[in-house]
């Protein structure tokens, strides 16, 4: 489920042509219910650990759950 959530992420960036440093922002905003809750504790972690957030990270962190 999370693969083909990202799989269709990337295909919208694509073809939106959107630029790869805005890509995270757009896929948070995406998340809903139990995803959002996730993202937002382990964003908050990230954070706090002064670990820089791309989207690369987030997939693979995404992956993980």
């Amino acid at each position: 489920m999370a693969e083909g959530w990202i799989v269709q992420m990337e295909e919208l960036f694509d073809t939106l042509e959107y630029a790869p440093e805005k890509r995270l922002k757009l896929a948070v905003l995406q998340l809903r219910d139990n995803a959002q809750h996730w993202w937002r504790g382990t964003s908050r972690i990230l954070r706090e650990s002064g670990a820089v957030i791309t989207w690369e990270s987030f997939c693979a962190a995404f992956l993980l759950e």
